[in-house]
């Protein structure tokens, strides 16, 4: 399985990399069977930052039943290089979990879904800033 190279952000890098919209398609296969795909894309953002996408999306059969799983991740990041926003939905079959990270102001302001449950919440403590933006290849 392809593990996608994520982008990380460069002040000069970024901002040149906004410039340059880059496309990858990358093809996801199971016993050198075709089963999915992932799609890498680059583009400007708002006040000259950068919107990394990735895309990917699985399908095989289980049991007799087709299972599909998608995922879809943004980073977006300031003109400094400094990670702004990760939206990101990962849906399973019908199943469905959003989550949404913002960072500024010395904040990390995230909102979960799963179906009808939810949680939200405002992080200020630095060590949990720093986990966060590793986590999300910053």
């Amino acid at each position: 399985m392809y593990t996608p190279r994520r982008h990380r952000g460069g002040g000069a890098a970024s901002a040149d990399a906004a410039r340059t919209p880059a496309k990858r398609w990358f093809e996801i296969r199971t016993a050198g069977v075709p089963s999915g795909y992932v799609h890498e894309s680059l583009d400007a953002a708002d006040r000259g930052g950068v919107r990394t996408t990735i895309e990917s999306v699985i399908v095989m059969n289980r049991f007799n039943t087709r299972v599909e799983i998608t995922e879809c991740e943004m980073l977006v990041e300031e003109r400094q290089g400094h990670l702004k926003n990760v939206p990101s939905e990962f849906r399973a079959s019908k199943d469905t979990t959003v989550l949404d990270l913002a960072i500024g102001g010395g904040e990390l302001t995230y909102s979960t879904r799963a179906g009808s449950r939810g949680h939200q919440g405002v992080e200020r403590d630095s060590r949990v800033l720093l986990a966060a933006t590793v986590a999300a290849g910053a």
